[in-house]
C-alpha cells in the first residue's frame, strides 16, 4: 500500500484545501518537487488532484480516519496545520 485515494471528487479536494492548505503558513504551490516543498504534505495533496493518489505516508502525517482499501478518509483538520 504505497498510495492512496484521499478525495472522490474535485469539489472534496477544494473543501479540504481551503480548510487547510490555504489557512496554512507553511503552504506555498511554487515547489516542484516532493523533497523541496516547504510542506510536502501540501505538494502530496495538490499532486494528488491532478493524479488522484496521495502518498501512504502523506496520510498518516496529516493524518485520517480510517483506510478502506486503497481509499482514505482524511480528517477534517490536518494535524500539520500552522
Amino acid at each position: 500500500m504505497n498510495r492512496l485515494v484521499p478525495f472522490s471528487n474535485g469539489n472534496e479536494f477544494l473543501t479540504w484545501k481551503n480548510r487547510n492548505c490555504d489557512k496554512c503558513h507553511k503552504y506555498e504551490n511554487t515547489s516542484t518537487s516532493y523533497k523541496t516543498a516547504n510542506c510536502p504534505a501540501a505538494f502530496d495533496i495538490d499532486m494528488g488532484s491532478i493524479c488522484g493518489s496521495i502518498r501512504y505516508r502523506t496520510a498518516i502525517d496529516i493524518g485520517h480516519s480510517g483506510i478502506t482499501g486503497d481509499f482514505v478518509n482524511l480528517n477534517d483538520k490536518c494535524k500539520m496545520k500552522k
